[in-house]
């Protein structure tokens, strides 16, 4: 159940050429050197090279440094592993695991927004209202 509501998000909003920035953590004992920065970077520049927008699903501790290389907030999630009938073994450890917390996040093409224009790439042209991700 939780990657299918993983995937079933990415099928409705990553339904165009795009790239996707996949898992990628810096262990603790590295952080806060750039190697994160210089990760993001190599993948933005390829995005803009290609002229695509580019998406990453992020946890909590990434998400400042995706918005300093132009990624918006779209929404935040939670992945909650659920199954019909569980164990009492499932039970347990859901008590001990509480759902995981992740944000959306997208860049359009060239990093460029407008603001109140720029729309989010799976919005119908007619469709005015939608989530805040021109603020950080």
């Amino acid at each position: 159940m939780a990657l299918e509501q993983w995937y079933t998000l990415r099928g409705k909003r990553m339904n165009k050429p795009h790239i996707l920035l996949n898992i990628c953590f810096v262990h603790p004992a590295h952080r806060r050197r750039g190697v994160g920065s210089l990760l993001v970077s190599w993948g933005v520049q390829r995005a803009d090279e290609l002229d695509l927008e580019v998406f990453i699903e992020a946890v909590e501790p990434g998400v400042p440094l995706y918005l300093k290389h132009g990624f918006r907030v779209v929404d935040h999630h939670w992945v909650d592993p659920k199954v019909p009938n569980p164990s009492e073994e499932w039970i347990q450890l859901k008590e001990k695991i509480p759902p995981i917390p992740w944000t959306f996040m997208w860049r359009p093409r060239k990093g460029t927004f407008e603001d109140d224009h720029t729309k989010l790439p799976w919005e119908d042209d007619e469709q005015a209202d939608g989530p805040d991700y021109n603020k950080t």
